[in-house]
């Protein structure tokens, strides 16, 4: 089936910043558990906002773990991908969580678990993680070919001209275009922590 796929991997997300030969697992697994209360607790807030306001709402079908990040899985549109894409990077820039993010769109296989929940594996999944692991820049979407072949104006990135490729794991050529936030400062600042008066900082 033909899924819209937004992978973003976490910087330094298994040791979260922290230096010394032991880890600290206690505090890791908090400070991980800290970024998905950010995403999801974000995110449903957006959900509502937008809801309220009788806003259209892109709807994020499967929400699964990589390891180091997350695929959210989505209907197969160019604004609903770009959507999602721009509010989860505006969310993890403003609670300053450094993270790379793909945009891609292709088919997966959507199937029922032994833990009887949906799961997902294919292909295009593994696309989008090689593009991840050859394209590391913060701030930045790295769209696929498949992405910039359905590209159009839209209000939410500008694409970059310049085609990148890469060799990565499996010694096969990979091509992708970098897209840049629109008003990325404003989109960010929806997102800031708010303190007990409920003012943004």
């Amino acid at each position: 089936m033909r899924k819209g796929i937004i992978l973003f991997d976490i910087s330094d997300f298994l040791y979260q910043g922290l230096e010394g030969p032991q880890p600290m697992v206690e505090m890791i697994n908090e400070r991980q558990t800290e970024v998905l209360n950010v995403l999801h607790t974000k995110m449903w807030g957006e959900r509502q906002r937008r809801l309220s306001s009788s806003t259209r709402v892109p709807t994020v079908d499967l929400f699964l773990p990589t390891g180091d990040g997350y695929y959210l899985l989505c209907y197969p549109t160019f604004a609903d991908i770009l959507d999602i894409a721009l509010c989860i990077m505006a969310m993890l820039h403003a609670s300053d969580i450094k993270a790379y993010c793909v945009a891609h769109v292709g088919e997966v296989n959507v199937f029922t678990d032994m833990t009887g929940r949906e799961n997902a594996t294919g292909f295009d999944l593994g696309l989008a993680s090689r593009l991840q692991s050859l394209s590391k820049e913060v701030g930045k979407l790295v769209c696929s070919e498949s992405l910039v072949n359905i590209w159009e104006a839209n209000e939410y990135f500008d694409l970059k001209d310049e085609w990148l490729s890469g060799t990565a794991k499996d010694s096969m050529d990979y091509r992708w275009k970098f897209a840049i936030p629109k008003d990325f400062q404003a989109a960010s600042n929806k997102y800031l922590p708010m303190d007990s008066a409920g003012i943004s900082h």
